[in-house]
């Protein structure tokens, strides 16, 4: 459906003008502490998790804290809105940015991209009177290594820094590494923000599940006396793979205080959350705000994806971008299947062969399911399917979403669900019918 209310005359930078906002809102970034197109106004639900998280922070003294939930749930969001709360009201110290864990850290990288990140947030918030001007050079040199080595490609670990003898002396370039003086400096860091903020320092990490599970075995138990550390509240985001992966090291996961498991949204809370960020990006209040989409198209969505948010905005993205012809266009679940199918032909599915094409119209069906049960259910064995999974996953079709012992519980790309929305055969009798006239 069309809405010609709006003059084509002018020329638009984006087509969301059209629709009287500022930019997309369905982008699935998430909300952020400081800045960023959506302000933290646009958060919704999950009252009892925040609670929950907040009175970890509240009691001090520091605590391990891991969120985890399918991909598209929206946990950073989570962690982001319960911290900037913390910062707002509690007068917290916590980095403007959550700590992005990258693949190839060691526990040394991951201690120096924490005093680094500590450094550009005492600089960012003009907040340096925090420590004193000693500890405050050696953070700057940190953060200087830090950004010297992302830019040339390679990481910090052992080989290129070192403190000297003991923290707050010099700091130089040599094949040393001195963890222990490296996290007694941290600590240091740490006590003298707490004397200002008499709270403990908030930090955020993300990307777990981007780490393979050995990976994650060595460095957390490399960091088990750094996660120790008191007066810090560390939080860890990611997948239900994470939280396996975490209980199977006991020496780990015994100093873990809480896991906060987050569920998908309600229907209702979507619909919140989708009218907050139109309202919230609104170019002007004297300016109607077409909405791009109808209930019927949401209902259907939500149903598809049982609520995970993340797919929700993008399908609504795709959807919204491939309709636009210069004029707005209200999508309904009619649209919405006949646009985002012509979409997945083209794109997922465009070089898939006929067999593995099979097993993704089977995948489709369930949230989440195991080799066998696929083989089984195509009456194909294990190990041809085996193949063929090993192969989808490689072309971005299909991950891995949780392990349960030596079981693996495989979930589709999001967009391939697009293969269940069907258009009603009434529409596409009325459509027919249109046309022919």
């Amino acid at each position: 459906m069309t809405v010609d209310t709006i003059s084509e005359s002018k020329e638009y930078s984006s087509i969301w003008e059209m629709y009287g906002l500022k930019a997309n809102p369905f982008s699935s970034d998430p909300l952020l502490v400081s800045g960023g197109i959506l302000s933290m106004d646009c958060f919704t639900g999950r009252k009892k998790e925040s609670d929950r998280m907040s009175m970890h922070f509240r009691s001090l003294g520091g605590s391990r804290l891991l969120v985890v939930g399918d991909v598209g749930v929206g946990k950073t969001s989570f962690v982001n809105f319960v911290r900037k709360s913390a910062i707002d009201k509690g007068g917290y110290f916590s980095p403007i940015g959550e700590i992005k864990i990258e693949s190839n850290w060691t526990a040394a990288d991951f201690i120096l991209n924490t005093l680094s990140t500590i450094y550009y947030t005492l600089e960012l918030r003009q907040q340096q009177k925090y420590v004193d001007k000693e500890i405050l050079e050696e953070l700057k040199k940190i953060a200087r290594i830090i950004s010297i080595n992302k830019n040339i490609g390679g990481n910090v670990g052992v080989g290129i820094f070192s403190f000297g003898g003991s923290y707050g002396r010099e700091t130089i370039l040599n094949t040393n590494f001195n963890s222990t003086a490296l996290i007694e400096f941290l600590k240091k860091t740490i006590n003298e923000i707490q004397k200002s903020t008499k709270k403990d320092i908030i930090l955020h990490y993300n990307n777990l599940e981007n780490l393979k599970e050995n990976k994650i075995k060595t460095l957390f138990n490399d960091l088990r006396d750094f996660l120790q550390i008191p007066n810090v509240q560390f939080v860890f985001v990611g997948n239900l793979v994470v939280s396996g992966i975490i209980r199977s090291i006991p020496r780990v996961s015994s100093i873990f205080s809480e896991t906060i498991q987050l569920e998908t949204l309600s229907y209702e809370e979507v619909l919140e959350i989708l009218r907050k960020r139109m309202n919230d990006l609104s170019i002007s209040s004297k300016l109607k705000i077409i909405t791009p989409f109808d209930d019927s198209a949401i209902k259907e969505l939500y149903k598809l994806y049982e609520g995970n948010l993340r797919s929700i905005l993008t399908s609504l993205e795709s959807a919204v971008i491939a309709s636009f012809k210069n004029v707005p266009f209200i999508l309904d679940k009619n649209d919405l299947a006949t646009i985002l199918n012509k979409e997945l032909k083209s794109t997922y599915l465009k070089h898939i062969n006929e067999t593995p094409l099979k097993v993704i119209h089977n995948m489709v069906l369930y949230k989440e399911i195991t080799n066998k049960s696929i083989a089984e259910n195509l009456k194909m064995s294990p190990s041809n399917i085996s193949n063929y999974l090993h192969t989808l996953e490689e072309n971005g079709c299909v991950v891995v979403r949780r392990k349960n012992g030596k079981d693996k519980f495989w979930s589709v790309e999001p967009k391939l669900k697009w293969l269940l929305l069907k258009e009603d055969e009434e529409a596409k009798k009325q459509k027919h019918l249109s046309v022919s006239i």
